[in-house]
């Protein structure tokens, strides 16, 4: 059988900081596990990633333009020719997460889900989080804001 690749996958809405947190996670030495990295984009937003800034080398940045080059023969051909022994993934948030489930290759194991989201926006305009918006957004302001004391008075209600 071959190699488990563990894969870490970042979801989330357009803008909603994807990109910045990976950017982020790749400048710190304590994400290096010595393992070459490929990190596949599959949405470009207005963040683009700086590879000179990562904290270790061997980063191998991909970007699929399209739904169709997420199959299982690509992303193993794309494993192979980084060499990669993990896998960053930049999900794009208008594609089903089934999509990738019924693509990943057998041997890439989801070892981390992180999703992100701005409480200024992500819940704005779906309807069907409208119950959600209130509690997403004092989530958002709570982790934000060290001191609650300091967060927004002008929470609007859905």
């Amino acid at each position: 059988m071959p190699k488990q690749i563990p894969v870490y996958l970042f979801v989330g809405q357009l803008e909603s900081g994807k990109t910045k947190f990976i950017q982020e996670t790749m400048e710190d030495p304590n994400f290096d596990s010595g393992d070459k990295t490929l990190l596949l984009v599959c949405e470009e937003g207005e963040e683009e990633y700086n590879p000179k800034k990562f904290a270790f080398p061997g980063v191998t940045v991909k970007v699929l333009e399209d739904k169709a080059e997420l199959n299982p023969q690509n992303l193993l051909k794309l494993e192979k020719e980084s060499g990669a022994g993990r896998v960053v993934i930049e999900y794009n948030g208008m594609w089903l997460l089934q999509d990738l489930a019924n693509n990943l290759p057998e041997n890439w194991i989801v070892y981390q889900c992180i999703a992100t989201a701005d409480g200024t926006t992500s819940f704005q305009n779906s309807p069907s989080f409208q119950p959600y918006r209130m509690t997403a957004h004092v989530m958002a302001v709570t982790a934000a804001t060290p001191n609650v004391a300091e967060a927004p008075k002008n929470h609007s209600r859905p």
